[in-house]
């Protein structure tokens, strides 16, 4: 979390500490989950692009199914698996 404070993404994150970008996306989806974080903050997408993957959450019901792969598809793959974990750690908290 300190290097995201310092203004730090993903993918910079993930050199420096010598991981994947997926593995951080792992350990933002656990502190997003667990109200450490808020995903609106940490993840690099605007507030549209936000609210387009909730209402998609929300239509499919992917709090409730938790299959993130309908969810991946009707929005036609333009955002990973790993960022969509993290949405849905903090939606379906």
């Amino acid at each position: 979390m300190f290097l995201l404070q310092q203004g730090l993404g993903v993918e910079q994150i993930a050199d420096r500490r010598g991981l994947t970008p997926a593995t951080v996306y792992t350990h933002l989806g656990e502190a997003i989950g667990a109200g450490l974080l808020d995903a609106r903050e940490v993840l690099p997408l605007d507030a549209v692009a936000y609210r387009e993957i909730v209402q998609h959450l929300e239509l499919l019901e992917t709090c409730r199914e938790r299959r993130l792969k309908p969810l991946f598809e009707a929005l036609e793959g333009r955002h990973g698996y790993e960022l969509l974990r993290c949405i849905v750690a903090q939606e379906c908290r």
